[in-house]
């Protein structure tokens, strides 16, 4: 501003108004404060339901700028939050919203929002609010101050002029909706609202906050927050959280829903989704203030609703007696209240958790509410501050729960205790209520005005006022609803103090008003809250009990009902908690309630004196529990005397308690301590329970048995009342009979303990003692089980109970149970003076092991019986009172008298030795149990095994066998028969006879060895076995097998195939042949003499074959057959052997040539040269016969001394079986048929007896290679009859055969008579002779 000429220029104080929303913003931060405001400005404009709905709608469609009031309009069309209310703004609610500090209704008292300040609060949202009602909308632009930055620029430019919003007016334009119509496209179907078709009228309220996007926020001068789709649904979820208490107070509005419209919506009007929705109605009223308002203008209300607007509009009943006081009315010192029970339910849509995480849950709660109009002090002050628009109006509220019970409130419960303003406040409630009033809070909210120093001079401010709600308005309301509840029965004495206010929860100083008003109405007045025992009493008519007896525990209950009955006719007793208690000391009230006080003396003493009166009224109840607690005082501490006193129970009720009638008896009279007897002393133990001469049985404890024992109760009696005792037994039931039995032994006991002269003995002949009967599991009679139960017995009829495992089949065994009670000391020497017997004779002793013996069973009683009897025996065995004759004889008469868990055995069926086997059920080993040296004279007398010996498990197996008889043995069995075997073969001791021994069969079948035979060839699918013999079960295994002489499978198949008669080398054996090979050395008269037998059994050809491989060693004729598999030297011819030749080969010098002179081969010593390169010779001969020679009888099953090999005629299942042995005389490359096969196993080792030369495959090559050795065998061949041809050859280790050398024979002429043939045939023999003759060479044969 320019400066004037005279000096002077204009300037003040000024602030931007974006600048003050902003501070405004900062200084009011409650988190609900949008949704409350918008809901208390509908509240103050008479609506009854409010709706905000969350449109998440972007509406691109309406962002064209050529139908927006301003182009910057565009980003205001998205996501939105509305705001609906069903009452309609008046003008001057129009003129009110532009005012920042609501100085406008300042003087409406029937309103609480100041609508400048509160409504200021959607610019937490956003930039740009806007408001629809009747015909007209606002639309708020704070940044229109500054040019260029405001949202309605092109506004401003038309008007020529600047603002902050603009107001349109449809009624006074109506083109403004065509002109504009995206600016209001996305108010159509909110709400009901269609501004076309109701040609510009809205019939309520709507306001459109266009929520900030991060473009706006980064240039707004309020606020640069960004609601996204996270901050509105925490704010939703905050509102829903509160929803149950939100309209608790408000005066109109009794529905606040809140919707969902998702962003893909095209119709509001039936697309939203409900998220929550809050209703509350009236349920009874207790009272109603007296105050006509006009109805709501609201269409479609009931009678019921207008009813429930008009008693809960509190402001309005103020705003009526203000303007009647202010006109001199007489409605000033009328009270006027409102109570009532309220409804609230809270419903939840599926978008509450699906779209928005909201956890609240559906309910429906019911509220006591009480409110109340001031017409004292605050109702003067709202009159001397009417420019302040001050309503004297509070309220209470309580929730009452389903079960109709009243929950104290606090700050961790649900709901939490809240202060409202008619809408709750951000500001602490520590009081156990909802408080509401039109308090006067701080700029924030948060805090409630406090009194200042400048109230305190007498200066007025809003402070006084909150003080004057607490006392005037809020105290009043508080005090009603606790009369409400003490008459609806909802609370008890507890609960009903937890509901007063109270120093400890509420410390700040802004609320002692409060509370020093509310003691001093209790205290002065006659309301009726104070809950005693009798009813709920007013001050004047309750005794408070001594804070001593409170702290009694539950003993306190007792004595305040008593109190009540002690107490006048209209009074009753209560006591106060320890938190009002400390409040009472807090404010200096105490003395007030020491005058309606009873110290516990004088209670006690009172009850005493009067315990005949009460007990006989119906107490007796409260008066036992009463006494019991004196009496537990009294013994508190054992060093205490009777005439000392305690803090409860002093002299004075001491001398009450001895003097009046005032302790219990059985029978529940009152009697003097005098007249009862120590029940806890052992002659009162003597009288039944019941008997009215013993203290009640809740007396019997020791501290109180100790209290009454000061005041002289009895404890001891007589003996002749103790016989009399001991013969009342006869006529008692049981089980008191037992019990009282054992009763009159303890108390026998404790008189010989304490050293009683008294004629026991007396006793012998009273039948008092019954016997004891046998245990529910005992498996044998008892001579008991004779008696009926209950049956009585003089002592000297009965055993002693160590006696019991010894006489008790046959003898009477008195109950070791009566004397439990009994000291063990004591306990012998007590049975001894009653006479019991204790000496048991050998005969009723051996009765009863027969006894359990007879019984079968074998268990822990049987076992422990047996054990008794055998100490027993041994015990007299030892010193001599019986013989090892008597044991004998009574074992004669049951022999089966030792105890095993498989039942009870004869002596000689068990062995005492621990390392011995059972074989149930013939053999035994003695249980560990029995292994004790307390038994072992008894068992050693009857016999019992030291330990088994062979011929016992072969008795057990011969048993075993004749049980069965032939049949199949069970599991069982085959696992006893295996044991036996093993046991046997394994015992040092010989049996001679294992043939005799029975083993199972492959069914199971018990059979004689010698008839079994082993399966060791698994391979073969299909065995068939000779008549009479049999496979042995697969459980025995090879080595017991062998043990037991059982043949193998290999033998016995053998033993088939053999020829019967003996076949092998059997002259001088591996001796005699170490003696022949010394005239037939290792080198290639080998050959010849195998070339000269094949041409003496008429062959033609013969072959040498050297075979390099190892043979299958699996199906071999034995296991040690598996040595022959290995390389050998095979020699084939095309003759087959005759049994004359099979015959010769067995005699070592004569062979079958003998007859036969022109043969020059003799078979028998000849052939032996093969054993320089072999032990066990062996040859096939036509296919049909195997021969084998086994000198060291080591290879041939079944080789003997005498027979050291064998021979097979039936081949056909041998080659079956035994596969790997005939694959070693090479099946696919010699023609066995019409053919002889000799296979001459080449000597590995050197451990042989008649050879310790050790051959291999290449040595034998060597030999086939040396040329000497191929000339002699070609000038050889020329001399032979039959030989025509000598081949050498060799199987090479992938099975070719490789002919190495051939030597071929062709005669050009040979003499046609018979004659000549034979002289030739004898020249050649002449000839051979000679070349086999050592030293003689081809040409000297010649």
């Amino acid at each position: 501003m320019a400066q004037a000429s005279d000096g002077l220029r204009l300037r003040g104080q000024s602030e931007l108004l974006t600048r003050r929303l902003k501070r405004l913003l900062d200084e009011y931060s409650d988190g609900l404060a949008v949704p409350k405001e918008l809901l208390q400005n509908a509240d103050d404009a008479g609506a009854t339901e409010v709706t905000l709905l969350y449109d998440c709608r972007e509406n691109s469609d309406w962002r064209g700028s050529e139908s927006l009031l301003d182009p910057a309009m565009a980003d205001c069309q998205g996501r939105a939050l509305w705001a609906f209310n069903n009452a309609t703004f008046s003008d001057e609610d129009f003129d009110n919203i532009l005012q920042l500090s609501g100085a406008t209704k300042l003087e409406k008292t029937a309103k609480v929002g100041r609508f400048g300040l509160g409504f200021n609060s959607v610019y937490n949202l956003t930039d740009v609010p806007q408001i629809l009602s009747r015909h007209r909308m606002l639309i708020l632009d704070p940044h229109g101050e500054r040019r260029g930055e405001g949202y309605l620029e092109a506004v401003y430019a038309s008007h020529g002029d600047r603002d902050t919003g603009v107001e349109l007016d449809f009624q006074a334009q109506p083109s403004l909706l065509d002109r504009y119509a995206n600016q209001f496209a996305p108010f159509a179907g909110v709400s009901g609202c269609n501004l076309q078709a109701d040609e510009g009228n809205f019939a309520g309220t709507l306001l459109r906050l266009p929520l900030r996007t991060e473009a706006q926020a980064a240039k707004s001068k309020i606020c640069d927050r960004v609601y996204s789709d996270s901050e509105i649904g925490g704010l939703l979820r905050l509102a829903a959280e509160q929803a149950d208490t939100m309209l608790l107070f408000t005066q109109t509005v009794r529905t606040f829903r809140c919707l969902f419209l998702p962003s893909n919506a095209t119709d509001p009007s039936n697309q939203t989704q409900l998220v929550f929705c809050v209703h509350k109605s009236p349920l009874k009223y207790f009272q109603r203030h007296a105050i006509a308002l006009p109805p709501l203008p609201i269409s479609g209300m009931s009678q019921a609703d207008q009813e429930f607007a008009a008693q809960s509009s509190i402001l309005k009943v103020a705003e009526a007696l203000i303007e009647s006081a202010t006109q001199g009315g007489s409605g000033r010192n009328q009270a006027h209240r409102c109570q009532a029970t309220v409804e609230v339910e809270v419903q939840l849509g599926d978008s509450a958790h699906d779209q928005f995480q909201i956890s609240t849950v559906a309910s429906t709660r019911v509220w006591l509410v009480c409110a109340a109009v001031a017409t004292g002090q605050s109702l003067a002050v709202a009159l001397e501050q009417r420019r302040l628009g001050l309503a004297p109006v509070g309220a209470v509220a309580l929730p009452i729960e389903q079960s109709h019970r009243i929950v104290p409130l606090s700050r961790d419960t649900q709901p939490a205790s809240l202060l409202f303003c008619f809408l709750p406040l951000p500001v602490e409630n520590p009081f156990p209520v909802m408080l509401n009033a039109s308090f006067s809070v701080t700029s924030s909210r948060r805090h409630l005005n406090e009194v200042t120093v400048d109230e305190k001079q007498g200066v007025w401010s809003l402070g006084e006022w909150n003080r004057v709600l607490l006392t005037d308005v809020i105290c009043p309301a508080y005090i009603d609803a606790l009369k409400i509840l003490s008459g609806m029965s909802l609370v008890n004495a507890e609960i009903s103090q937890e509901l007063w206010p109270r120093f400890d929860r509420a410390t700040h100083s802004v609320w002692r008003p409060l509370i020093e008003k509310f003691y001093a109405s209790l205290l002065d007045g006659q309301a009726p809250i104070f809950h005693t025992s009798a009813s709920w009493k007013s001050f004047g008519h309750t005794v408070f009990l001594d804070p001593s007896i409170l702290s009694l525990g539950g003993i306190s209950d007792c004595l305040s009902r008593l109190a009540t009955r002690l107490v006048g006719q209209h009074e009753g007793v209560a006591s106060l908690t320890d938190g009002v208690r400390r409040t009472v000391e807090q404010l200096g009230l105490t003395n007030k309630i020491l005058q309606h006080q009873w110290s516990a003396e004088t209670l006690l003493v009172i009850l005493v004196t009067n315990m005949s009166r009460l007990w006989k009224s119906g107490y007796s109840e409260d008066c036992f529990g009463a006494l019991k607690f004196i009496l537990d005082e009294i013994c508190q501490d054992e060093r205490r005397e009777l005439k000392s006193a305690s803090k409860t129970v002093t002299e004075m009720v001491n001398n009450a308690l001895k003097k009046y009638c005032c302790i219990p008896n059985a029978n529940n009279a009152l009697c003097k301590p005098s007249e009862i007897l120590d029940q806890k002393c052992l002659a009162a133990r003597l009288f039944d329970s019941e008997d009215p001469i013993f203290p009640h049985s809740d007396l019997r404890t020791e501290d109180r048995l100790k209290a009454l024992r000061l005041i002289g109760m009895r404890n001891d009696l007589l003996w002749a009342e103790v016989m009399r005792r001991a013969a009342s037994l006869t006529v008692l039931a049981e089980p008191h009979r037992e019990e009282r039995t054992k009763v009159l032994l303890s108390y026998l006991g404790s008189l010989l303990n304490r050293k009683f002269r008294h004629p026991f003995e007396q006793l012998k002949s009273v039948e008092f003692l019954p016997a004891m009967r046998k245990p529910q599991d005992c498996c044998f009679n008892w001579q008991s089980d004779k008696y009926l139960p209950g049956a009585l017995f003089q002592p000297d009829k009965l055993y002693t109970p160590n006696c019991k495992d010894l006489v008790s089949a046959s003898q009477l065994v008195i109950d070791e149970s009566l004397f439990s009670e009994v000291e063990k000391s004591v306990r012998i020497e007590l049975m001894k003076s009653i006479g019991v017997l204790n000496n048991v004779t050998r005969l009723v002793t051996w009765q009863q092991l027969v006894t359990v013996i007879n019984t079968r069973q074998t268990n822990e009683e049987t076992l422990r019986v047996s054990q008794c009897v055998y100490r027993y025996f041994s015990r007299k065995l030892s010193e001599k009172g019986i013989t090892q004759p008597d044991v004998t004889n009574l074992i004669k008469q049951v022999p089966n008298v030792i105890w095993s868990p498989h039942g009870f055995r004869r002596p000689t069926q068990v062995s005492m030795w621990k390392l011995d086997t059972d074989f149930p059920p013939f053999l035994f080993k003695l249980s560990p149990e029995l292994i004790d040296e307390a038994f072992m004279l008894f068992f050693k007398a009857a016999g019992v095994l030291t330990k088994f010996k062979t011929k016992h498990f072969v008795w057990a197996l011969g048993n075993l066998a004749q049980q069965r008889a032939s049949t199949r043995l069970s599991d069982d069995d085959l696992e006893l028969s295996l044991g036996l075997l093993y046991k046997i073969v394994n015992s040092t001791e010989k049996f001679q006879h294992k043939n005799e021994l029975l083993a199972p069969d492959k069914t199971g079948v018990l059979r004689p060895c010698s008839q079994l035979c082993f399966n060791n060839i698994p391979w073969m699918d299909i065995v068939q076995l000779a008549d009479g013999t049999y496979f042995c079960h697969q459980t025995l295994s090879f080595d017991l097998c062998e043990k037991l002489g059982i043949r193998s499978q290999r033998e016995s198949m053998i033993s088939q195939a053999m020829r019967p008669l003996p076949f092998g080398q059997h002259e001088d054996l591996t001796t005699r042949l170490k003696s022949i090979l010394a005239g037939y050395p290792f080198g290639s008269e080998l050959f010849k003499e195998l070339i000269q037998n094949a041409d003496d059994a008429g062959a033609s050809t013969i072959s040498f074959i050297i075979d390099h491989r190892h043979h299958g060693t699996e199906r071999v004729l034995s296991d040690n057959w598996k040595e022959l598999q290995g390389p050998a030297l095979l020699v084939y011819n095309d003759s087959t052997f005759s049994d004359a030749d099979i015959e010769g080969i067995q005699d070592l010098g004569v062979g079958s040539k003998r007859d036969e002179l022109w043969k020059a081969g003799n078979y028998g010593i000849g052939f032996n040269c093969v054993y320089n390169i072999t032990d066990a010779p062996s040859f096939l001969s036509d296919g049909k016969v195997l021969c084998v020679m086994d000198p060291h009888c080591k290879y041939m099953p079944g080789a003997t001394a005498a027979t050291p090999g064998g021979m097979f005629k039936e081949l056909e299942n041998l080659k079956d079986t035994f596969t790997d042995v005939f694959a070693g005389y090479l099946p696919e490359h010699l023609q066995q048929k019409g053919g002889t096969v000799f296979r001459l196993p080449l000597r590995f080792s050197n451990q042989s007896k008649i050879c310790q030369k050790v051959v291999d495959a290449n040595e034998i090559k060597t030999l086939f290679d040396e040329q000497l050795a191929k000339e002699e065998l070609e000038q050889a061949v020329l001399f032979l009859v039959n030989v025509k041809e000598v081949k050498l050859g060799e199987v090479s280790q992938d099975g070719v055969l490789n002919t190495l050398y051939t030597v071929r024979v062709q005669a050009d002429r040979l003499p046609d008579s018979k004659e000549g043939l034979d002289d030739f045939k004898n020249k050649c023999e002449v000839a051979s002779q000679s070349l086999m003759t050592k030293g003689i060479s081809f040409q000297s044969a010649q």
